[in-house]
């Protein structure tokens, strides 16, 4: 049995099929070349699932393992998305060689949270956002820049003490330098300005991805008609093998993605291993375009912008270099 024919009763267990089609639809091959220009605009949310094993590390055969070890990496992102319905929306922006991580969140609670300025305020909203149902009144939105690539420098921003926002910055050329502090999480910050892995579907080779060799990239697999819940969609399925190191294919990832009146509204990334199915991730697509907004890469108030932690007595003190600031009066568009 063949992996297409095994990946389609994957489907079959999944949602009720009505027919099977040989094309993609028709806004995929658009979506493609958006994001293969370089120059576009995303906002979503995503769920992350755990994966759970049926046995420990050390239980598992070596080909086990390492199908463990590249789920577990090609997830490790999994910590930066909060669910659906928390009042977190993630937007990724890329043009002109600039790209740019944010989120929109409520007003409100950004002022009332406190955020260690080592940790990337991306990896911890999903406790600190929880929008009060019986409010009748909407919050205000702001959009919070989390991380920012331009002119050779990465930026990663931070919330000092609950009050200013402050950033970090750092030449790409230092990126891996062995005197950076590990507590910043510069390891991440490419990671944090990828495409997710759900979108990437469209741009596997997306530069800013980790490109585990034993992952390939996914390939079309059908199109079908689809139920989540009560809601029809017009679904495309996308499958990516996992190789073991002997060549063998040991198991693949499933994306369905889904489509309302030839929109692509919601990706839902599924794990599959000697028949076992286990759900990943299910993202909620707000906007997807190539046109990016004027104002996309504005930060809005002055930031002060320190280089980043050496770890040394200046960074011990809390007494880091100040270089300069981003955005306010000076802001880029």
């Amino acid at each position: 049995m063949d992996i297409k024919h095994i990946i389609l009763i994957t489907v079959a267990s999944f949602f009720s099929i009505f027919a099977i089609a040989t094309a993609e639809q028709p806004a995929a091959d658009t979506y493609r070349q958006i994001f293969h220009s370089g120059n576009f605009y995303v906002e979503y949310s995503v769920t992350p699932y755990r994966l759970l094993r049926d046995a420990s590390k050390e239980e598992m055969n070596d080909e086990a393992r390492v199908v463990y070890t590249l789920v577990e990496d090609a997830n490790a992102s999994a910590s930066y998305y909060e669910p659906v319905g928390s009042g977190v929306v993630h937007v990724l922006t890329s043009r002109d060689g600039k790209r740019m991580k944010s989120t929109i969140i409520p007003k409100n609670k950004l002022q009332n949270s406190r955020v260690n300025p080592g940790i990337s305020i991306t990896g911890i909203m999903g406790g600190l956002f929880n929008h009060d149902k019986s409010s009748k009144k909407s919050p205000q939105l702001i959009k919070q820049p989390n991380a920012l690539y331009k002119d050779g420098k990465y930026y990663r921003f931070y919330q000092n003490n609950g009050m200013a926002i402050v950033a970090r910055m750092i030449s790409e050329n230092d990126l891996s330098a062995d005197w950076l502090d590990g507590g910043e999480g510069w390891c991440f910050v490419r990671k944090e300005l990828a495409i997710p892995d759900e979108l990437a579907v469209f741009c596997w080779n997306d530069s800013y991805r980790d490109q585990v060799l034993s992952r390939q990239a996914p390939v079309f697999n059908g199109s079908t008609k689809c139920s989540v819940g009560s809601k029809e969609y017009d679904c495309d399925q996308y499958v990516s093998n996992i190789m073991a190191t002997n060549g063998m294919v040991v198991a693949f990832d499933a994306y369905n993605l889904l489509y309302e009146d030839g929109k692509l509204v919601r990706i839902q990334k599924f794990f599959s291993r000697n028949g076992k199915e286990t759900m990943v991730s299910d993202m909620i697509v707000r906007k997807l375009e190539g046109n990016v907004p004027e104002d996309a890469f504005q930060i809005g108030k002055s930031v002060s912008v320190y280089s980043a932690a050496k770890g040394d007595v200046r960074d011990f003190l809390g007494m880091p270099v100040q270089i300069g600031t981003i955005g306010g009066a000076t802001d880029e568009k």
